[in-house]
């Protein structure tokens, strides 16, 4: 598990439009803590330690606490600093305040990523002894998911709803996109992506399961069905609760993946084979059939 130096989770003030008439680095306060430029921020940044993501790496900000520097793996063609508008001011949802070229500025999430991490999971695909290690890594990442009280079930439901009323989604087939504030007893997401996807409680289940590391490992964790079982009940009971909505019918290609991943996920938990019924009846019971 990796941990921030800190668990506080501030929302920085910020204009909820940009423009190009302001200066990027006095909104975002980093000239009143020395930075004259983007490059100073880029170069005094890259010299620390970084999380590692499939699509980038992200660096703490020295002196910055509200931000930090996302680096794209992708070349991208090069631009001027400039201040994105921010589709969610209300909720730190990690989302992008500033850009140039490969390199954005995001939101601060504190707390302990979730899922194993990118580094261990690479690993997966080998026979190495050090794989019943991550496995007990794996172990801790669902009991303390377990261990989360309902409300930060809840709050992680509020936040996909809000995500489909701004046509944002994020990448939910791995854990390392959710973010456990222990303090603040908060699930939070990262890694937004813009475009329509209709988010449901199928893409909710499987990062808090982290069903893309479990599905290589399922034979060596059979001993994690009960609490794979009540995450998967306490996500349901937040989803209901809030308005977020259960996958409809079979039909299209997205809607197809939910209802595979959820199906695993209650394999996973000890009950294969009966998602679609549990969904029947959550439809009728709710009386969105």
């Amino acid at each position: 598990m990796r941990v921030s130096a800190s668990t506080q989770n501030t929302l920085p003030v910020f204009p909820k439009l940009a423009s190009a008439n302001l200066d990027p680095l006095s909104v975002l306060g980093f000239r009143e803590q020395g930075y004259t430029s983007f490059e100073q921020i880029v170069s005094e940044s890259i010299t620390g330690g970084y999380k590692e993501g499939y699509n980038g790496k992200v660096y703490l900000i020295p002196r910055m606490n509200n931000y930090v520097l996302k680096v794209l793996k992708a070349e991208t063609l090069d631009t001027n600093l400039e201040l994105v508008k921010d589709p969610l001011p209300e909720r730190n949802i990690s989302q992008i305040v500033a850009r140039k070229g490969r390199y954005q500025i995001l939101k601060r999430q504190y707390g302990i990523t979730g899922g194993v991490p990118f580094q261990h999971f690479k690993r997966v695909f080998t026979s190495s002894l050090e794989l019943k290690e991550i496995d007990n890594e794996y172990r801790d990442y669902i009991k303390m998911v377990h261990n989360m009280p309902q409300k930060a079930y809840e709050h992680l439901a509020e936040t996909i709803v809000a995500l489909n009323g701004i046509n944002y989604h994020f990448d939910w087939s791995h854990g390392r996109n959710l973010i456990f504030n222990l303090d603040c007893n908060e699930i939070n997401v990262v890694d937004l992506e813009r475009g329509h996807i209709p988010l449901t409680v199928g893409h909710m289940v499987p990062p808090l399961l982290d069903t893309i590391y479990a599905y290589y490992r399922k034979n060596y964790l059979t001993d994690m069905s009960i609490p794979l079982n009540e995450i998967i009940q306490k996500a349901i009971e937040a989803a209901l609760k809030v308005g977020l909505p259960i996958p409809n019918l079979l039909g299209e290609a997205t809607v197809f993946e939910e209802h595979a991943r959820m199906e695993f996920a209650f394999e996973l938990a000890g009950n294969k084979g009966k998602w679609p019924s549990v969904r029947k009846k959550i439809l009728s019971a709710s009386k969105q059939a």
